[in-house]
């Protein structure tokens, strides 16, 4: 049944019956239960790093955090002793490290060159050290 039809039948109805209707209907409205209150996630590694922002649950560990801090997403973020902190570039020290299972490839002899295939190398990363205040 449309809109359409449940209207005309509506109209057909005494004015008495369809105040009762309207009334009963009323009342079903305002005894719905209320959605259940939106919380906001922060997904994260062991390490802090984060892993996404969500408002749905999915495994792994996680912190509820404001809308505030939601709507702004930010990446720079970390989570520190069950804390949503931000570091910024000046709070933070890039070191270059070698490394003896992955990273980037390059020349034995000079860092700034990739190596080739075959080409003795070392195996570079980038590790980020944060100093937390």
């Amino acid at each position: 049944m449309n809109n359409d039809q449940l209207l005309k039948e509506l109209e057909a109805l005494p004015p008495d019956q369809q105040e009762a209707l309207l009334a009963s209907l009323m009342s079903t409205l305002s005894e719905a239960t209320p959605p259940p209150p939106t919380e906001y996630r922060v997904y994260y590694n062991p390490d802090g790093s984060i892993i996404t922002y969500t408002m749905q649950a999915i495994p792994g560990n996680y912190i509820t955090i404001t809308a505030d801090e939601y709507a702004q997403g930010r990446h720079d973020a970390r989570v520190l002793d069950g804390q949503l902190v931000f570091t910024h570039r000046k709070h933070q020290v890039f070191k270059l490290e070698r490394n003896s299972t992955d990273g980037y490839k390059v020349s034995k002899y000079d860092v700034c060159i990739p190596a080739s295939d075959g080409e003795e190398h070392n195996l570079l990363t980038t590790r980020v050290y944060e100093i937390v205040k």
